[in-house]
């Protein structure tokens, strides 16, 4: 996000109330269009399981007008013939979901990527999904599974009841209902998937992180995440969990083992006690490289994202410590940045109203 423009009279009413989560000002709300916003959040997959090597940069490719730290290279920079509401990706592939159609679905399409680095090979369906016939809002989150199984979602803009699809290449997805105000979700392991929000099926606690296990009935697993929703980031070896409070957006970072022993115990943990802060301040975005942080860091009261910075991190035990904190790029232009993704060690950057994706890395 570059600029801001007038906030649409949806998203002002979710910055003065509502605990069911369709996110404030700082937070910007993981399921309001970017053409509302003029910048918008595509959470994307779950680091701790993703490719991690990485091809080389193909020669005359750049970020600009954004400016790129010399200590990273381009990937691909290409075009999207839709624009993509979040993306994910691989080594060699990106997947998108966006609106489409007459009465409106998601669509969720595979492509791969050329080895020029700058077009997308012909779209393949992957699965798609209804969206309700009042107002809605296509999540800006779209989780990739180990195995290969994508979710992705919407939350109504009245009520923020939302659901969420997920499924296979070409099966029939299953729909998760009641799923308030889902701002962002990923997949810990091919049976288990977290998501950000107000609630969850039967499981309606409020703001947190809720436990979809295959087989198991939902759950709030996070507690303790302010009033409204924030990201969701995996990590190699840790989880970053995010929420708004009174004082703006925070960050925390849990060890895997400690949420995985969660998981197993049925134990609820605390954001502010089990968890250790690592950013707090405005964030459109944020995703994990390695164990590292990745924040789209944004100006709270102009609404622009002033970076897009990497906070390094070291875990002991349980405790996790931010460390030192490097801008990877900054923006420039007209050119906006809606959201992030990642995969191990790769970044991408959504820009242009969805109707773009750069991949960077680190030379």
């Amino acid at each position: 996000m570059t600029s801001k423009t007038a906030l649409p009279l949806s998203l002002a009413c979710l910055l003065v109330a509502c605990s069911s989560d369709d996110k404030p000002a700082v937070d910007l709300g993981h399921d309001v269009r970017a053409a509302d916003l003029a910048v918008r959040d595509a959470v994307a997959p779950d680091a701790g399981q993703r490719d991690k090597a990485a091809p080389a940069c193909p020669a005359g490719l750049d970020l600009k007008p954004y400016s790129l730290d010399a200590g990273y290279c381009v990937l691909y920079r290409v075009p999207l013939a839709t624009a993509a509401s979040a993306v994910a990706l691989s080594a060699d592939r990106v997947w998108t979901v966006a609106s489409a159609g007459t009465p409106a679905m998601g669509v969720l399409e595979e492509h791969g990527v050329e080895a020029s680095g700058t077009k997308l090979g012909a779209a393949s369906p992957f699965f798609s999904f209804p969206l309700p016939a009042t107002k809605s809002y296509l999540g800006t989150y779209l989780a990739r599974s180990p195995g290969g199984k994508l979710a992705a979602g919407y939350t109504e803009d009245q009520t923020f009841d939302g659901a969420l699809f997920l499924g296979a290449k070409g099966a029939t997805p299953l729909k998760l209902e009641k799923a308030q105000g889902n701002y962002d979700a990923l997949f810990l392991d091919e049976d288990t998937l977290l998501v950000n929000g107000a609630g969850l099926g039967a499981a309606q606690e409020g703001q947190g992180v809720y436990l979809h296990k295959a087989g198991s009935a939902p759950r709030r697993l996070v507690k303790d995440l302010g009033a409204m929703s924030g990201q969701l980031a995996l990590g190699a070896s840790v989880l970053f969990v995010g929420g708004y409070y009174s004082d703006g957006n925070k960050l925390y970072g849990l060890s895997l083992a400690e949420v995985k022993s969660a998981i197993a115990s049925g134990k609820t943990l605390s954001a502010t006690t089990d968890g250790d802060l690592i950013y707090a301040g405005g964030s459109l975005d944020a995703v994990a490289l390695g164990d590292d942080l990745v924040v789209a860091k944004m100006n709270t009261t102009t609404f622009a994202v002033e970076a897009v910075q990497r906070i390094a991190t070291t875990l002991a035990g349980d405790k996790l410590s931010a460390g030192a904190s490097s801008t990877i790029c900054t923006p420039g232009g007209a050119t906006t940045l809606e959201g992030l993704a990642s995969d191990g060690e790769v970044l991408a950057l959504l820009l242009s109203g969805g109707k773009e994706l750069a991949a960077i890395r680190r030379k």
